[in-house]
């Protein structure tokens, strides 16, 4: 009921709210939301990949999405996601372990205007996923990937020739 009466909303932010998560969820996902460009739900425990695959089809012009610590989401459906919401400037996989490395290179294909990317703890996160960040997303800024102990020199040398316009790096415990 919310977001039909704030059809408007623009931004929302549902951080770590266990009580409210799954009504707002369900709601939003159900909504063709297109105002809808900035949401947070990081360490929500409700989001599925159900729901993300749903959410991709209601909100398509999201910009900014925050995932982080959803641990039950697979890159399937975050993949399906960035095919479908191309908009996407700003994605926080911050802690979805289930995400591969093979998965972010195909999220960087699908959104190339992506400028913020954040994958911290993606243990499974490695050089090719840098790789094709570099040649599929050359307008990123900020690249926020530590504790990923896959990555090597090699994609760190990839990022580097690619990605010009990087003003943030964070690749800490790598």
């Amino acid at each position: 009921k919310l977001l039909t009466l704030c059809a408007g909303l623009q931004s929302l932010t549902v951080l770590d709210c266990k009580q409210i998560a799954p009504a707002v969820l369900t709601e939003l996902s159900r909504q063709n939301n297109t105002s809808l460009r900035s949401l947070d739900l990081s360490a929500c425990s409700e989001i599925t990949d159900c729901f993300l695959d749903a959410l991709s089809q209601g909100c398509p012009s999201l910009t900014e999405l925050n995932l982080s610590h959803s641990h039950r989401l697979s890159g399937r459906a975050v993949l399906a996601l960035a095919t479908r919401c191309r908009c996407l400037l700003a994605l926080d996989l911050t802690d979805c372990a289930q995400i591969s490395s093979a998965q972010v290179g195909l999220i960087a294909k699908q959104t190339p205007s992506l400028r913020a990317l954040k994958v911290q703890h993606c243990r499974a996160l490695g050089d090719e996923a840098l790789q094709v960040l570099a040649t599929s997303c050359r307008a990123m800024v900020s690249l926020r990937a530590s504790c990923c102990p896959s990555i090597t020199d090699a994609g760190l040398s990839a990022v580097a020739r690619g990605c010009s316009l990087l003003n943030d790096l964070d690749v800490s415990s790598c």
